[in-house]
């Protein structure tokens, strides 16, 4: 047996979702890629949507089923009563009067069933398999082997038509790394035709159990080191995210900091800047912290990885990648306005995060020319950060001459400012940043540098 991940050994043999994602990607590829990257995924949708079918698949067909049969998995039924720690990882050796740990600690996926029919409190002992370590008798566990753990989720979410459930934490949302909802990534027509030629059972199909673990934490260390130098078009995007998407450019006019502080989204709903209720920076923020874009880059190489085995000949471009890696991570991550997430779009954080991206990579293509040429000037040692733009060539103001600049009425255009929706006053640190490294990295180029 060839060592080597196949498209064909991540088939599923129940669930099927063929409604496009990405490229030639579709919904079920969506989540073999969180699954071959060891990116925690949460389904949600209300009840119907294959969730547990889904999770069973790559429970039994990926990961030969229960550890305790042999297998790498371990199933958590959720409720208010659970215990994690005496249920599942430890249990009474009655001999010695004590607890000892079980191999459930050594699981490579733990799957956590309909995680809102637990509370808050309760839920929060999912948070340990979520960072992939747990405290026990003071000491701490770490979860898994081989560097590879995964936690795969369910949630049933609809319009508060459930009983007996519970908001999920959004510290618990914040460990899921990828969130899709069901509802609105919904198999298409064709693919409930072909379902309807199968056997009619109306309980969840028990899929094959097929031991992948050893092909799959491969893949996940192949598409770890493509994420250590994901490129500068991938650089460049993370950064717009992380930054740009902090920016408050009513701030930056009155002189304070340019972030969104606390008062976002508040404040936008009478700043003068947002007078038509359309302003892009009150539609999103930045997340804090560094889980989101880390989990984007991550989660854009595994797509870009599948996509390839699907068709070996498949071209991606990094741009649309990486915005559509940050759609699929981002939405269930606190940066959406609760406002117009509730009143404009009913509670859709799928469709708000794609309306919202869309007019993002819009934005960053229009000043794609200007990231891209400082970042070349940036790696010869030079700062540009103030352009000129004439019969289509675009090029550094300061090393036209003033009589270039007269003849030809030429105006300086400055792009890297906060006083705008999005911010791109990063762009100035970034290219210190490039220039600082570069001397760094090779004291010779710093003689270079003009």
């Amino acid at each position: 047996m060839t060592s080597k991940l196949t498209y064909e050994d991540l088939n599923l043999p129940n669930y099927r979702n063929t409604r496009n994602v990405f490229a030639n990607l579709d919904v079920s590829d969506a989540f073999k890629a969180g699954v071959i990257s060891a990116l925690n995924i949460l389904a949600i949708g209300g009840p119907g949507t294959a969730k547990t079918t889904l999770m069973s698949d790559i429970h039994n067909t990926y990961f030969n089923g229960n550890k305790r049969e042999g297998g790498e998995g371990v199933l958590i039924r959720c409720n208010p009563e659970m215990d994690l720690y005496n249920e599942i990882f430890s249990e009474l050796d009655i001999a010695k009067a004590q607890r000892n740990l079980t191999d459930n600690i050594e699981a490579l996926l733990f799957r956590a069933d309909e995680v809102n029919r637990a509370p808050t409190k309760t839920q929060n002992q999912l948070l340990a398999l979520g960072d992939g370590d747990m405290d026990y008798k003071g000491k701490s566990i770490k979860l898994g082997r081989d560097g590879y753990l995964l936690l795969l989720a369910t949630a049933n979410m609809g319009n508060g038509r459930f009983t007996g459930t519970f908001d999920i934490d959004p510290a618990m949302y914040d460990r899921m790394h990828i969130v899709i909802d069901l509802d609105h990534y919904c198999p298409t027509q064709e693919d409930h035709f072909v379902l309807d030629n199968r056997e009619a059972n109306p309980r969840v199909k028990d899929a094959p159990r097929k031991d992948l673990t050893q092909k799959i934490i491969q893949a996940s260390k192949e598409i770890a080191r493509e994420t250590i130098n994901p490129g500068l078009e991938a650089k460049a995007v993370i950064d717009y995210i992380r930054h740009g998407l902090a920016n408050c450019m009513l701030n930056a006019e009155e002189g304070k900091t340019s972030k969104k502080g606390r008062e976002w989204p508040m404040r936008c709903s009478d700043c003068k800047f947002n007078s038509a209720k359309s302003a892009l920076c009150s539609y999103i923020m930045n997340s804090s912290g560094r889980r989101v874009t880390e989990s984007v880059i991550r989660y854009a190489a595994a797509l870009q990885f599948i996509a390839k085995l699907k068709d070996p000949e498949v071209k991606i471009d990094t741009i649309d990648l990486m915005f559509k890696s940050f759609e699929l991570v981002g939405a269930y991550k606190g940066v959406l306005n609760p406002n117009i997430l509730a009143q404009e779009y009913y509670g859709n954080n799928s469709l708000l995060m794609s309306t919202a991206v869309e007019k993002l990579k819009a934005d960053f293509r229009s000043n794609y020319d200007y990231i891209l040429s400082s970042f070349q000037e940036a790696h010869e040692g030079r700062a540009l950060v103030k352009f000129f733009n004439h019969n289509g060539k675009l090029g550094d103001y300061n090393s036209l001459s003033q009589e270039a600049k007269d003849k030809h009425r030429i105006m300086p255009s400055e792009p890297y400012t906060d006083k705008r929706e999005i911010g791109m006053g990063w762009m100035n640190n970034r290219i210190d940043y490039e220039i600082k490294n570069r001397a760094t990295a090779n004291p010779a180029n710093s003689e270079k540098k003009k």
